[in-house]
């Protein structure tokens, strides 16, 4: 937002504009999580500029986000092991967390779905 003069960040989020979805950012990982875009789905990791880590498969897993323009997409990733944060018509969002789920970062279903605007 544009306050006195300057611009601050209010809310850091990912954009998916073709999915027609917003995630803003849950509390805590601004500056401690990044994302990895692979196609249609944001992978979000544990990242410490202090301690130097690298974008590498080593990062720790936080949550992973995908859509679905049909049907067949939208079974797949049920199928996978995703939970639907929303659907309408064909299309929908998707979330899965790692099966060890390790992370200081994980957040609850609740909190999770809040952090969604679909538009």
């Amino acid at each position: 937002s544009f306050e006195n003069g300057a611009l601050k960040i209010k809310s850091p989020s990912y954009y998916n504009i073709s999915a027609g979805y917003a995630f803003i950012l849950p509390n805590g990982w601004y500056n401690n999580v990044t994302a990895k875009i692979i196609g249609d789905e944001v992978i979000f990791y544990e990242y410490s500029q202090m301690d130097g880590d690298k974008l590498t498969d080593e990062l720790t897993e936080i949550l992973r986000i995908s859509s679905a323009v049909d049907a067949g997409d939208a079974d797949i990733l049920k199928s996978s092991g995703y939970s639907v944060v929303y659907e309408k018509g064909n299309t929908g969002c998707y979330v899965k967390y790692p099966d060890d789920n390790a992370s200081g970062y994980s957040v609850s279903v609740t909190v999770l779905r809040n952090s969604f605007i679909i538009f």
